[in-house]
């Protein structure tokens, strides 16, 4: 599938080894399961499909999904980078939970 969005980040793991982070995800696309999208996180998962009901869960399923596996990444010791500074998770996937109470 081709991708509809892409970004390439620093990591460090909790053992201090660096490499690149490769995180691309796929166009929506109807499969025998129903609307899916392929996330890469490379190197630490090979690509996956997240499923959905329709092509709009299906990608917003994979972003949260994506969010969910690098605050993992960072919980367990990793760092990830941006231009040498902190990777802002907010920035990019937005809050980690989100209530209509905010909403003005």
């Amino acid at each position: 599938m081709p991708g509809i969005a892409h970004l390439s980040i620093d990591a460090i793991r909790s053992d201090g080894e660096e490499f690149g982070l490769h995180i691309a995800f796929g166009a929506p696309f109807v499969s025998e399961h129903g609307w899916a999208c392929t996330v890469t996180l490379h190197p630490l998962f090979a690509p996956f499909d997240i499923f959905g009901a329709d092509s709009l869960q299906a990608l917003t399923l994979a972003l949260r999904t994506t969010r969910s596996l690098l605050e993992d990444f960072t919980d367990k010791g990793g760092r990830l980078t941006i231009d040498g500074e902190a990777f802002p998770l907010d920035a990019w996937f937005g809050p980690p939970s989100f209530s209509s109470d905010k909403v003005r």
